[in-house]
């Protein structure tokens, strides 16, 4: 019993100190701010809500529950983070440069912003050209209807090297952890509004920023789209590196090739395993 009641208060500690980093009250104070603004002016313009309300809507909703409610800090993000700890003070100390440690404040915003940016991008060209890695990351492109909480449906692994891309790019560049915050906040808003299901174009800055059309060709399932428009928040990597595209029209349809992922948040987290454990050819996009 005592065992049990140390557990539960190890367990309740570490939520609470979850739940008073800075960084989770950043990242959920800008979505709540964002779906306020986005569904209430959506109402008021009597645009078709329901995608906020759908049988995929809710299962993007545990996701965010999952990560932003500090499940995944607690089962996956928390002993990662410790492990790599560890290999890096025993293995890896020379990956400690501080390379911004003398520049500006706001010249180190936008270097990490950038460099964060493009290692993320080449991270998202893995995933997609990896069977065994797109065999989780289709997790994220199985939402056939994009809202703004789609923005969170990822398989935890695929969430898991996404946090270990942006470890190692702290490590390296070792800006002060009050810089990260307004970085993790220009990227939460920006991916947000990526999946957001608008139609909006951001003219001549589509060449620097993504905006939600430029993404939206990056989940549609037709094969001309495929493998085209990885920027996570600039643009600009795919331009420099041959994978943009650009369509006027927008997608008739998104999601993934077949076979469909079963809608729901348990069955989605176990399907990569069991495809690929049996064996099961793993479609990727574009394929």
């Amino acid at each position: 019993m005592d065992l049990v009641i140390g557990l539960a208060g190890f367990a309740l500690s570490k939520l609470r100190s979850f739940y008073l980093a800075s960084d989770v009250v950043v990242n959920v104070g800008a979505l709540v701010g964002f779906l306020v603004v986005a569904i209430g002016a959506e109402r008021l313009a009597r645009y078709d809500t329901s995608r906020y309300f759908g049988r995929g809507a809710r299962t993007d909703a545990l996701y965010t529950v999952f990560y932003l409610g500090g499940f995944y800090a607690i089962l996956f993000g928390g002993p990662i983070g410790w492990v790599f700890k560890r290999l890096l003070m025993g293995f890896l100390p020379f990956l400690e440069l501080n390379l911004l440690a003398r520049l500006p404040v706001a010249i180190r915003a936008v270097v990490a912003l950038a460099v964060l940016d493009v290692a993320r991008y080449w991270l998202h060209r893995w995933t997609h050209s990896s069977r065994v890695l797109w065999a989780f990351h289709q997790i994220h492109h199985s939402q056939e209807a994009l809202a703004p909480l789609t923005n969170f449906r990822f398989h935890f692994i695929d969430y898991a090297l996404h946090g270990l891309t942006i470890i190692v790019v702290y490590v390296l560049l070792g800006p002060p952890p009050e810089m990260w915050l307004l970085v993790g906040l220009v990227f939460t808003w920006i991916n947000l509004l990526a999946h957001s299901g608008y139609r909006w174009s951001f003219g001549p800055l589509e060449l620097i920023f993504v905006s939600p059309r430029y993404h939206a060709l990056h989940h549609s399932i037709e094969p001309e789209h495929a493998n085209h428009n990885f920027g996570m928040t600039f643009s600009l990597w795919d331009h420099l590196f041959g994978t943009a595209a650009r369509a006027t029209r927008p997608p008739r349809a998104f999601g993934i090739p077949e076979p469909k992922l079963p809608e729901s948040f348990f069955s989605q987290f176990a399907a990569p395993f069991l495809r690929l454990g049996h064996g099961h050819r793993v479609r990727r996009a574009g394929a």
